[in-house]
This record gives structure tokens, sequence and C-alpha cells, in this order.
């Protein structure tokens, strides 16, 4: 049997710490041919990477070109833009090459928290109680669950999104801002995880 050198080359979109692990161990590989990393940053303790630069906003033909300049084999997509506007889907469906990356139908569960609320409910998967606010003088319900209060952005907000007060005061506050950034608000039962050390409900969980 003729043995197989073909050697496979590797497109990364978004430079994560996952995605570092990973190149470490792909050039552990004697398969492994060339990689590239699409990201406006760099890491500079990586050797025998290529960087492309931030070229998420480029055109779809112009990643399909790229892809078969290239003769990439394997594609990693981390990338929120990539993800929400298809372009894994693209990868998976017309360029056909294998592909790590999340489909933008099942992006929008993580991405929207009020779409995966939504299909939680709909599909009889436990998830706390919820209720949406998209005015402000229905507010007045913001602590129908009691204390503390969970609020949550309807959007991913890079990773955060979700706060937990133990104020009803600072709760409006928070409220109100993503209200005048979002259409909705989401107010969710506090729900403790049952862990050996409570964490203290006093303390704001994310970011101002």
């Amino acid at each position: 049997m003729q043995k197989d050198n073909k050697k496979i080359n590797v497109l990364i979109y978004g430079l994560r710490s996952l995605s570092t692990s990973l190149i470490r161990n792909f050039q552990k590989s004697d398969k492994l041919g060339k990689i590239y990393i699409m990201d406006k940053g760099k890491n500079n303790l990586l050797k025998k990477v290529t960087y492309i630069g931030d070229t998420s906003r480029i055109k779809v033909y112009e990643h399909i070109k790229f892809i078969k300049e290239k003769n990439i084999d394997f594609v990693i997509a981390y990338h929120d833009y990539l993800e929400i506007f298809g372009l894994v889907d693209l990868y998976k469906n017309k360029i056909k090459i294998p592909v790590i990356g999340t489909t933008s139908r099942w992006y929008l569960i993580e991405a929207d928290k009020l779409h995966g609320k939504k299909f939680m409910t709909e599909n009889n998967i436990k998830t706390p109680e919820y209720i949406t606010i998209e005015k402000k003088e229905d507010l007045k319900n913001i602590d129908k669950f009691g204390l503390p209060i969970v609020i949550k952005s309807s959007y991913l907000k890079a990773g955060y999104g979700s706060y937990i007060f133990n104020n009803k005061e600072e709760a409006l506050k928070k409220a109100k801002r993503i209200l005048r950034e979002e259409k909705t608000v989401i107010i969710e039962k506090y729900v403790w995880g049952g862990g050996k050390t409570r964490i203290n409900p006093a303390i704001h969980m994310g970011r101002k």
C-alpha cells in the first residue's frame, strides 16, 4: 500500500487560548503542512504560522478564493461574526471541507439569550424561570422572583451580559441601561448551583 504523504493545511479564525493549544499540538504531527491565522492579534510565542490579519468581514467569494489558493484542508472558526453570518455553514455545505465551529442556527442559542431560553422552554430542557421586559414602566416587576435578581442582556456581549444583584435599586439601574441599548432585558430566577461555597449574591457578577 502506498503511503499517504499529503500535508494538511489548516486555517484558524480567532487566536484564542484554545486555538494556541491546538496549534502547538498540530505542530507535533508530521502530517501538518501550513497553519494560517486570521485575527487582528498575534502570539509571538507561536512559530511556523502565517498571520493573515483581521479579514473576518471580507466578502464570501474572497474567503472561497483564499481556501482554494492556499489548499486549505481543515478550518477552525471561533469568530462570532463568522458563526452568526453563516461562514461555517458555507464551509460545510458548499466548499465541503472539515470545519470546527458552530453553524448560524445553533450559534443563536448562545449568542441570543432570549432565543436560547425559548428553545429550552419549548423543548422541555431545564432552565430557570424568567420574564422579559421591553418597557421601562414594566420594570416594576424586576423583583418578581425575589432577591438576588438575575439580569441578562439579550445578546452575548463578548462572553458577558449576565448580572446578579442583591439590591433592587442597583438592578433597576442596570436594566434601564440595557434597555437603552437593546429591545429586551431578561429577568431570571436566581438558582444556586449547589457547590460547597455559595456565591455571595451581593457581589455584582459581570461587567458594568
